[in-house]
């Protein structure tokens, strides 16, 4: 099996702007970008604890949310002959790309 390498932050910030800051299945928009752009975040008002995840508070309201990253997903997955190329690349929530798993995009919908 062909093993996966981290995609730059070059090709993330790509991908992210091609695809409107959206998750390509649900639609959902992301609410906070990282500085760089490599990486957009939606809010989790649910505590996960996974990594990668930040918190912010909002101190008028005395309340903190937690932001989880989106993922870059790969269309045809590589276990199947996918590749790193832009056009087989997307934009998906965390929830999307878990129930996605390893299926291609027609298939998964």
């Amino acid at each position: 099996m062909k093993s996966r390498a981290m995609l730059n932050n070059k090709i993330r910030s790509i991908v992210i702007i091609r695809d409107n800051y959206t998750c390509q299945l649900c639609h959902k928009k992301a609410e906070r970008m990282s500085k760089d752009k490599s990486t957009c975040f939606e809010r989790n008002t649910d505590y996960s604890g996974e990594r990668g995840s930040f918190f912010e508070n909002d101190s008028f309201f005395g309340t903190s949310y937690e932001f989880i990253p989106f993922e870059i997903d790969h269309k045809v997955p590589i276990c199947k002959g996918g590749t790193d190329h832009i056009g087989n690349l997307q934009l998906l929530c965390r929830r999307c790309n878990r129930k996605k798993g390893k299926k291609e995009l027609d298939r998964a919908q």
